[in-house]
């Protein structure tokens, strides 16, 4: 009976090693599972870092070849004096794009607009800009890729739909060389003026020809093209053509006038105000 009891014993506590063997085993088993996924997790880690890296060095790569076309391309010339708007973009000159203000102008739209800015602020520019874009004979191509083009709504109701009448009364200058003098008064300003007057009729001569008008009509604008007209005509005369035109086309019609100031100005100075 004893020797049954310590064989028992025996074999209580082999069981309990081989028990306690396994919960090690385990353990190792469970350590060395870690140890794997610690290795996988790096290795993870090691191939997302790779990929970043070449990720930038491709980024890198795109924008030396991006700087050095811009290197190659010839640059682009700063034009001073040009307000040729349409000159501007067909001979790619160095143009800050304010097209946008085409968008705020019709949003906020007046009767009457006044733009009053310093000198060489690019109001004359901006002027010839409206012309282009309003008239209805102009060239739409030469918006293409600016700011304006972003307000579909703008361009689809506005672009090219107006017959425009532009001038600029920085021609009336009241100055003219005689006999090794300068000549200013009013006299030659009027001459200037009336100039002006026929150069922007002739710009629409169709109106002769026109079946919308009457002989009357037609008459009256020959009026605009002679250089013997009355003060009434000249008087009268942008609100002549802008009747004719709006008879024409049947549109409304928008007039730009820049330098407006010129002539009072010197006339102001030259005292025939």
């Amino acid at each position: 009976r004893s020797y049954q009891n310590i064989s028992i014993a025996t074999n209580e506590q082999e069981i309990e090693t081989n028990a306690s063997k396994q919960q090690e085993l385990i353990a190792i088993n469970e350590k060395v599972q870690e140890v794997h996924k610690i290795d996988a997790s790096k290795q993870q880690e090691t191939i997302a870092s790779n990929k970043q890296e070449i990720e930038t060095n491709a980024i890198k790569q795109q924008e030396t070849v991006a700087s050095n076309k811009k290197v190659q391309e010839p640059r682009k010339w700063l034009s001073s004096g040009t307000v040729d708007f349409k000159k501007f973009i067909e001979k790619d000159l160095y143009y800050i794009d304010k097209t946008y203000f085409i968008s705020d102008l019709m949003r906020n739209c007046a009767t009457v607009n006044l733009f009053t800015r310093p000198r060489r602020f690019g109001k004359t520019l901006t002027m010839n800009m409206l012309k282009y874009f309003f008239d209805i004979n102009g060239d739409k191509s030469i918006f293409k890729g600016l700011q304006i083009e972003k307000d579909v709504e703008c361009c689809k109701k506005h672009m090219g739909k107006y017959p425009v009448i532009s001038i600029t009364l920085s021609r009336i200058v009241s100055s003219k060389e005689t006999e090794g003098f300068i000549k200013e008064n009013f006299e030659e300003a009027r001459r200037r003026l009336v100039r002006l007057v026929i150069d922007t009729a002739r710009e629409f001569r169709f109106l002769l020809s026109s079946d919308k008008l009457e002989e009357d009509d037609k008459q009256d604008y020959s009026e605009l093209l002679s250089k013997s007209m009355v003060d009434d005509t000249i008087t009268d005369s942008l609100f002549r053509l802008t009747k004719l035109l709006y008879k024409h086309y049947g549109k409304k019609v928008i007039v730009l006038v820049d330098e407006y100031d010129v002539p009072l100005q010197k006339a102001y100075i030259k005292k025939y105000y």
